[in-house]
């Protein structure tokens, strides 16, 4: 583990994580085995309480930086944490738990023109028996990017499962943009991030045949949830989120089409389940747009409380 310098550096690599101690050293070496030494590695160590601290600071190569907040934040506040102390004018995030293709950054760092948004696929695999899970990111995703703009929009709020299109090396002025974006909404901050980067830009895009990263899935060793550490269980907290983060990245894209659509068009994606995954299980799940869900939000709290009331009943019976 080194400082990092000042000077201007063409990609960072952050790293946001929380008790990886299982899987940190494979995330950092697959990294660091790249030969080019025109990136740096930001790892924020969100105050472990495994000993993901002290496999960090093992490491001797000045293009490791490891940082730690004043005090635990939310996995979003931590993300952004690492981007603020960043360098790099292209942006990769990279959850401690995976690791990158041998060699992608040797391969892909002259292609970071300062324009392009560079993407290619990203492989998920079962931890434990590396069988893989599925291929996120194939060509087949260009077809929901398209051109950008409000044909993008309505197709990717369709689709809001696709959040690993932020997976892609994308410049900083773009990802830049959602750092005063909510920490709570109906959706998880990646999509939110996805339309800031591709509404305008998605023009600039340029796909690598190749797998960039893999995505471990079904954890076997203790780690930090990115999930159930971060978004809260109240729907109308996240509603309003929804409908701020709805303000942010209208105003953000200079459009009121924009606002009209994140406000009031539902959201689905190509999970089962129906509405809220409780009904028509054989239709994708959906949920109404965050207006909508803030006036029914109330009674989906109720609804919720009373079941974890009964549930906690029950088991205390038993």
């Amino acid at each position: 583990m080194s400082k990092s310098g000042s000077g201007p550096i063409r990609l960072s690599i952050l790293i946001p994580v929380f008790n990886e101690s299982h899987y940190i050293d494979e995330c950092i070496t697959s990294i660091l085995q790249n030969k080019s030494r025109n990136f740096e590695i930001i790892v924020s160590d969100n105050h472990s309480t495994d000993d993901t601290a002290t496999r960090l600071r093992r490491y001797n190569d000045e293009r490791l930086k490891v940082i730690q907040p004043p005090s635990r934040l939310s996995p979003q506040r931590n993300h952004w944490y690492s981007f603020e102390n960043s360098r790099g004018s292209y942006i990769y995030f990279i959850g401690g738990d995976d690791y990158l293709a041998p060699g992608i950054i040797d391969e892909c760092i002259d292609l970071l023109d300062g324009e392009t948004i560079l993407m290619g696929a990203v492989e998920t695999f079962h931890d434990g028996s590396g069988n893989i899970r599925a291929i996120y990111n194939d060509r087949n995703v260009l077809g929901i990017i398209g051109e950008g703009s409000i044909k993008f929009l309505r197709n990717y709020l369709k689709r809001l499962n696709h959040d690993e299109l932020v997976y892609a090396f994308v410049p900083r002025r773009l990802f830049g943009t959602g750092i005063r974006l909510s920490d709570h909404s109906l959706e998880t901050m990646f999509p939110w991030n996805v339309i800031l980067i591709y509404f305008s830009d998605a023009k600039h895009l340029k796909y690598l045949d190749k797998t960039i990263f893999r995505k471990r899935y079904d954890k076997v060793h203790p780690a930090g949830d990115f999930f159930t550490d971060a978004y809260t269980a109240s729907f109308l907290r996240k509603a309003l989120g929804s409908i701020y983060n709805s303000f942010y990245t209208s105003i953000k894209l200079k459009s009121l089409v924009v606002l009209f659509i994140l406000l009031f068009s539902n959201r689905s994606h190509d999970g089962k389940g129906g509405f809220l995954g409780v009904v028509r299980r054989e239709r994708n799940f959906w949920y109404a747009g965050p207006s909508l869900m803030a006036l029914i939000s109330p009674l989906l709290d109720l609804l919720h409380f009373g079941r974890n009331v009964y549930w906690g009943r029950k088991s205390a019976v038993r």
